[in-house]
């Protein structure tokens, strides 16, 4: 029973262990999992940022990954029965979580923003095709009112405005970048942009408070006319970055927190992983002693067995050797007791230790009983025999009488001479009857061994009978 239970104690030690073991290994790839996944936050987070349709969803992704895996640990796995991370850790897992509540919030105002910083940036790729189309009908505008021998102070003012263009996708790309300089960059583009306007008009309309002469070249004021209508979209452009370049900020400002505290994150996430390590290193040496406790526990197991079956074999051998006895003590009793059956009564069965010794003592006693009980018997029967006898001679005495009677009536001479002669044939009939009856009787009487003076007797009556 002690060594059942030992047994029982080492296979519950040894599951206990394994399950630990298993338990450390999800911990370990969860945490190393977490660290991958804040740089790919990271990554994913600076790319939406700068406009990248793609990032978006591979940034929403990666961190609804991390809040599962880290709710793994936090909760636990109940769907594959794996408990929370171990209060051992909780150091750990509160560092964790502190850097991951940041990021996690700052991850979802950039993926809330998603349709703002994807309209800005298109906004910008088409006033980046836009202004290099102005510059260059404001060149041709230089060249017309050159050649047309316009007013020095006019063809400074259309050079002025080709630069002043340049200026403006400039700084509309700054404004995009949201760095430290995008808010002065934003200042900057509104303000080139309103100048361009006010230049453009006065070169169509003229503006004396600006000093500002009426462009009068048919040509130039075609080219001028159509400056007008593309300028149209870039002040819609400006008007819509401008309004929306808040929240860009915004967004480029928690993309640099999520580039930030994804650093710290990582150490710290390393540091829970080392932890899970160390943790799992510390039960390598149960977990060899698990193994080794399992492998005594076979060996007994295994040894248990070898012994049950050489105990087997010798019980078997055993019972083997006391039948193969037994057949021979029975076969010499068989052989013994043989002369027995023919009657001799001399025979004597051996008694032996073995089973038949008790059966060859009773016979025995039996053999020696048989002659007292013969004699006995013989007596008994005789009696019986004697009776029987009495009992017969009582029956053939009144049959013989019976028939003596009848004989005499059948021999009484009669009245009537006809009466004489069927007496006559009666008297054959009887006496034929007589005879046969006689017979049986003796027969009868024969089978249970009658004196031979009833037989005599039977004789002699039959005789008389005849003769009568």
């Amino acid at each position: 029973m002690k060594k059942q239970s030992g047994m029982q104690f080492l296979f519950v030690n040894f599951a206990y262990i394994n399950t630990q073991s298993n338990y450390d290994k999800e911990y370990i790839t969860q945490a190393g999992e977490l660290r991958v996944l804040s740089q790919r936050i990271a990554k994913n987070a600076t790319e939406a940022a700068a406009g990248k349709a793609e990032a978006f969803a591979l940034l929403k992704d990666a961190r609804n990954d991390f809040e599962t895996r880290w709710g793994y640990l936090v909760d636990g796995d109940a769907e594959n029965g794996i408990p929370p991370a171990p209060e051992s850790l909780s150091a750990e897992m509160s560092a964790v979580a502190e850097d991951w509540e940041s990021l996690r919030d700052n991850a979802g105002s950039i993926v809330d923003s998603e349709q703002t910083v994807l309209s800005l940036h298109e906004v910008a790729a088409t006033l980046a095709e836009t202004i290099p189309q102005l510059q260059v009908e404001y060149e041709e505008v230089v060249d017309i009112l050159l050649q047309s021998g316009a007013p020095a102070a006019q063809v400074s003012v259309a050079q002025r405005q080709s630069l002043l263009a340049e200026r403006i996708i400039g700084s509309a790309n700054k404004v995009l970048v949201g760095d430290e300089d995008s808010v002065l960059a934003a200042d900057m583009f509104g303000r080139d942009a309103s100048l361009f306007g006010r230049v453009l008009t006065a070169m169509l309309e003229g503006n004396e408070a600006m000093e500002i002469a009426k462009v009068t070249d048919e040509e130039a004021l075609e080219r001028l006319t159509e400056i007008a209508e593309l300028f149209q979209f870039v002040t819609s452009s400006v008007d819509e970055i401008l309004e929306n370049s808040p929240e860009l900020f915004q967004v480029r400002e928690a993309a640099n927190g999520i580039f930030t505290v994804s650093q710290t994150l990582l150490d710290k996430a390393s540091v829970l992983a080392q932890g899970f390590e160390t943790r799992a290193e510390s039960r390598v040496i149960n977990t060899l002693l698990g193994y080794v406790l399992g492998a005594l526990a076979l060996a007994s197991i295994i040894l248990i067995g070898l012994v049950s079956m050489r105990e087997t074999r010798v019980r078997l051998a055993e019972t083997a050797e006391k039948n193969e006895r037994n057949q021979t003590a029975i076969l010499r009793l068989l052989d013994e007791i043989g002369d027995l059956a023919d009657g001799d009564l001399t025979a004597e069965a051996t008694v032996t230790e073995d089973f038949t010794g008790a059966i060859a003592d009773s016979i025995n006693f039996t053999i020696e009983q048989l002659p007292k009980k013969r004699s006995q018997l013989r007596c008994t029967w005789q009696k019986h025999l004697s009776t029987r006898h009495k009992k017969l001679l009582e029956h053939q005495r009144r049959l013989t009488k019976w028939l003596c009677r009848l004989t005499k009536y059948l021999l009484t001479p009669p009245n009537h001479p006809r009466l004489l002669s069927g007496r006559y044939r009666s008297l054959t009939k009887v006496t034929k009857l007589y005879t046969i009856l006689l017979l049986v009787w003796t027969a009868f009487v024969s089978r249970f061994k009658t004196p031979r003076s009833v037989l005599n007797v039977s004789v002699s009556h039959r005789k008389r009978l005849v003769t009568s």
